[in-house]
């Protein structure tokens, strides 16, 4: 819902940044932006965008005139998917569902070392054990480097 519900106005691509506020969803059978129904506050925030997402948005942009209240992914639910699909097609990378994109995500940020808090608020989590139990998986390579770790300290 957060994806689909974006704004034009919620980019500040001068900033580098992105304002969460709002969410597409489906109030009595009809889909419309709802502001003020994210699950908690922590899910209102503002998030850091790369260099090369703000790139891309200010291409993307300049390209399709959006006026500030516009959604900026004008798809439904089951179109975005199908959006995916066109890009994974192209790409050859394994298919991942939006909401995976989160968990990869809190991954790739723990791989980075990002702290935990940081981590937990960019994702917009309440609680810390969303972020780390539920969000963030262990992978091969984080296994390997602990490993390597206690080898240079072992006695």
């Amino acid at each position: 819902g957060e994806l689909l519900g974006l704004q034009k106005q919620d980019f500040d691509l001068e900033k580098g940044e992105l304002k969460i506020a709002r969410e597409y969803q489906e109030v009595s059978g009809k889909m419309i932006i709802q502001d003020g129904t994210l699950k908690t506050i922590s899910s209102y925030r503002t998030v850091p965008l790369v260099d090369r997402v703000v790139e891309v948005m200010k291409e993307y942009f300049d390209h399709y005139q959006f006026a500030d209240t516009d959604r900026v992914f004008p798809y439904k639910y089951g179109r975005i998917n199908d959006w995916l699909d066109d890009g994974i097609r192209e790409t050859e990378v394994k298919r991942i569902t939006p909401h995976e994109f989160r968990h990869s995500f809190a991954t790739l940020l723990n791989k980075l070392q990002i702290d935990p808090k940081t981590a937990q608020t960019v994702l917009g989590h309440s609680n810390i054990k969303t972020t780390l139990e539920i969000y963030t998986h262990i992978t091969d390579e984080g296994i390997l480097a602990a490993k390597e770790k206690l080898n240079s300290v072992a006695v």
